[in-house]
């Protein structure tokens, strides 16, 4: 049964959630280069953003040696397709219902079991720490996003039974939670 939540309809936001297995899930490598080519601009900026985040062999290996999980997608409705601003709220939004997710679910699974992955560069500092040759200071809290680790999202959210193109006017964003120890049961 496809499970679905619609929020607050003066949010103009709707969220789903798929249950994503490993078969889901579709990489594609050259995804890297456009982080290479700082596409994004956090590209060495951003501790949850390659080169800091590992190889591409290495993230693939961690990904692939998680268990099962969640794909959460919401889509945002914009003004219209000049709607910058609503497009930065909708990011702003997704980032803060992905980290309640996670919380929730940390209460059962301890947080350093999760592989969360979001939209976009990990925004939980204002100014991330390498920027000054410094540790990150909330590696709990801190999120990689679906393509640092190169999973192309329009074919992985196809596979969980949804669309990537939710109509004009709108923003859809993307995240992954799996577990990364494969032992605990679904």
């Amino acid at each position: 049964m496809i499970k679905w939540i619609k929020e607050k309809e003066e949010e103009k936001r709707y969220v789903f959630y798929r249950k994503i297995v490993q078969d889901d899930v579709v990489l594609e490598p050259s995804l890297r280069e456009f982080c290479e080519a700082n596409q994004c601009g956090q590209y060495g900026s951003n501790w949850m953003c390659p080169p800091s985040l590992g190889t591409y062999e290495e993230l693939t290996e961690e990904l692939r040696s998680c268990g099962n999980g969640i794909l959460m997608q919401m889509i945002y409705q914009l003004e219209d397709s000049y709607d910058v601003e609503g497009w930065r709220k909708a990011l702003e939004v997704f980032d803060y219902k992905l980290r309640d997710i996670a919380n929730q679910i940390s209460r059962h699974i301890p947080r350093e079991e999760l592989l969360i992955l979001g939209a976009g560069p990990c925004r939980y500092c204002e100014i991330c720490t390498i920027k000054n040759g410094e540790p990150c200071l909330y590696p709990n809290q801190a999120i990689a996003s679906v393509e640092a680790y190169s999973i192309e999202v329009s074919s992985t959210i196809k596979n969980v039974g949804l669309e990537y193109n939710n109509g004009p006017n709108t923003v859809s964003t993307v995240a992954i939670l799996l577990e990364r120890s494969s032992t605990r049961g679904d």
